[in-house]
């Protein structure tokens, strides 16, 4: 028993060591020659793994560049959060669910949190690739949020509007909130609390009104 939960523990270090490797070498490479020409082959021909491992780890360049960020949660496990706590504000909820604990970031590899901090320095523009993925998640809390507020109208934070013009306004400060939380995990020592990051916004579009 004891055998085995040592060889899975070597195998769960291994596997984190392979990722950390994958990593280092694709940020190394984007900062030596720039993102546009560092293919997945140069990336695996540094970190000494196969495309296969490559790919078992991280589904494009992108999500490498991007780092550890969870897959878009489904339509049913946004509805399913939302349902869990009705008096919350829906905007937190919805940002908890899709942006898991970003302190995970902070604790990372030293080397490859300082080379993913000068990799977006020199090229900002890659922390937002992957538009893809950023539509894909905007539709799923756009679908998630008209199931939840149609359900459950008194839960709504703009009843005097049309239920479109809401949604569209809630994914939008949805996709704000976690840009500023995204950011700061890479930039900083400290991730802001989804209120925190909402009530900035709020000041911040108050202010210029």
């Amino acid at each position: 028993m004891e055998e085995a939960g040592a060889n899975e523990g070597l195998r769960s270090r291994k596997k984190a060591q392979s990722r950390r490797d994958i990593e280092r070498a694709m940020l190394e490479l984007v900062l030596d020659r720039g993102y546009e020409d560092v293919t997945v082959g140069d990336v695996c021909e540094r970190a000494c793994v196969s495309k296969k491992t490559f790919f078992n780890y991280f589904p494009s360049k992108d999500a490498a560049v991007r780092g550890r960020f969870e897959p878009t949660p489904s339509d049913g496990e946004l509805v399913e959060a939302l349902e869990s706590d009705l008096k919350k504000n829906y905007i937190d909820v919805v940002v908890e669910a899709a942006q898991p604990d970003l302190t995970a970031e902070l604790q990372e590899d030293p080397q490859v949190k300082e080379l993913r901090q000068n990799v977006f320095v020199q090229s900002p523009q890659l922390l937002f690739r992957g538009h893809k993925d950023i539509a894909e998640m905007q539709a799923a809390i756009a679908r998630a949020l008209r199931t939840h507020l149609t359900r459950h109208p008194e839960c709504r934070l703009l009843p005097d509007e049309p239920l479109s013009v809401e949604i569209l306004a809630a994914t939008s400060a949805v996709a704000s909130v976690m840009r500023i939380r995204l950011v700061a995990s890479i930039r900083d020592d400290r991730v802001p609390d989804v209120s925190e990051v909402r009530a900035l916004l709020e000041r911040i579009v108050g202010r210029g009104l």
